[in-house]
């Protein structure tokens, strides 16, 4: 008996293939940006602003932690930022200054939101206790360090920010997300 014409078949399996992955395409990723004001005119500030709208436009939910805060609420403004990391899917934390990856640290230790936390760190500043301090400190249950070049910038946060909420896509559409 001769085998059947599996062309039919084949195309079915094809198409299939290709919804499931323009569905996990499609998956939304809600993402909070952490760093400086869009207003201070820096490269660093200008970098989250593409970041925003390149996530944005390929149908992601983006938020800046400044413009969920509440002045008014009767909690601290500590506890309505872990608050809003609970939240959403991912936090991509951009310092401008080896101070300001202070923030990263009071929140790289909390159980629940650490793990959601990717940080870019400027390579220049290696050689400082901020840095060097967040990269040992770096685990499955803490944080996650990215180094960048500001030579490169926007580009190289920005492509390395969109290929991690592609990764996250993938595994919230493996764990059964499906909205």
């Amino acid at each position: 008996m001769p085998f059947p014409d599996l062309s039919a078949f084949e195309a079915d399996v094809e198409r299939k293939r290709l919804a499931a992955l323009e569905r996990i395409s499609g998956l939304p990723i809600a993402a909070l940006v952490w760093g400086p004001a869009p207003a201070a005119g820096t490269l660093l500030a200008e970098t989250r602003v593409v970041l925003r709208d390149r996530l944005q436009s390929e149908g992601h939910l983006v938020r800046f932690s400044e413009e969920l805060v509440d002045p008014s609420s009767s909690h601290s403004i500590l506890a309505q930022q872990i608050a809003q990391a609970e939240a959403h899917d991912l936090v991509i934390s951009l310092p401008a200054s080896p101070g300001s990856i202070a923030e990263i640290h009071d929140f790289a230790r909390i159980p629940g939101v650490s793990h959601k936390i990717v940080a870019f760190l400027n390579s220049e500043w290696n050689d400082g206790y901020a840095n060097q301090s967040l990269v040992q400190l770096q685990s499955v249950a803490t944080c996650q360090i990215q180094l960048y070049t500001p030579d490169g910038l926007p580009a190289n946060i920005v492509d390395a920010a969109c290929a991690l909420v592609r990764r996250l896509q993938e595994v919230y559409y493996m764990l059964g997300r499906r909205y």
